[in-house]
């Protein structure tokens, strides 16, 4: 009996994988937290940014992958055809360690800095929706679970972005890896400080945070989106 190997961690590439990542935002955040099509079309600004600007030192997106078949990876290196944002970055350790010859060296997708207005409006894991709400990948093509973004907010602090996961990838771990990945990116480029945005109404995301050592900062009432919303901000130390 084969056992299925884990997800792998790769580069987010704007050409491959920006609809999917659009559409799974404002599919999900419609049907579990009620968002209006603004989402939607914020996701997408957001994400068409990122592919005309980008600092590839200092920003970095990742996806989650599910790769049925594939052979070879082994935890916790960074693969040489995932460096070059093709395919196959392979899962980290535990809480997302990756091997210190891996760390820094995918150079593809990088999430831009993107208009005050956006940021922090983007915030952590989705609420839960039904396996069919995302739009599938093409036949025969790898399942993409979940993303992650480190973005710049100043020469010293990094920020959070675009954290999420299917709804079939959650409860495994996923998510602790890549906000593991996410923050020893954050670290190896130099960042002293981590920053996030996210819900009240996010509680499984808050919990994942608050476990690996983030902090609650802030919080107060806030109307996006269509909806009453209590909007947090959370940092931590690098």
């Amino acid at each position: 009996m084969i056992t299925p190997m884990p997800p792998v961690i790769r580069p987010y590439v704007p050409d491959r994988d920006a609809d999917w990542l659009a559409d799974l935002h404002a599919r999900l955040y419609a049907r579990e937290a009620g968002f209006d099509a603004r989402f939607g079309k914020l996701v997408e600004e957001i994400l068409a940014e990122f592919a005309a600007t980008h600092d590839p030192r200092r920003e970095r997106g990742f996806v989650a992958e599910e790769v049925a078949g594939r052979s070879g990876a082994v935890p916790g290196v960074i693969s040489s055809e995932a460096q070059r944002g093709i395919s196959g970055a392979v899962p980290g350790e535990g809480l997302g360690k990756v091997a210190g010859e891996a760390r820094g060296q995918i150079r593809n997708a990088v999430p831009s800095k993107v208009p005050g207005e956006a940021r922090g409006q983007i915030q952590g894991e989705v609420p839960g929706g039904a396996p069919g709400e995302a739009p599938s990948d093409a036949p025969g093509a790898p399942r993409r679970l979940g993303s992650i973004f480190c973005v710049a907010e100043g020469h010293e602090v990094a920020r959070l972005r675009l954290f999420l996961l299917h709804p079939e990838a959650r409860g495994q771990g996923l998510g602790r890896r890549l906000l593991g990945v996410c923050t020893e990116f954050a670290r190896a480029a130099g960042y002293r400080r981590m920053v996030l945005s996210t819900h009240e109404s996010h509680r499984a995301a808050c919990r994942l945070y608050a476990a690996t050592g983030w902090r609650c900062l802030s919080a107060h009432p806030v109307t996006r989106f269509g909806q009453a919303l209590v909007e947090q901000q959370w940092g931590r130390a690098l």
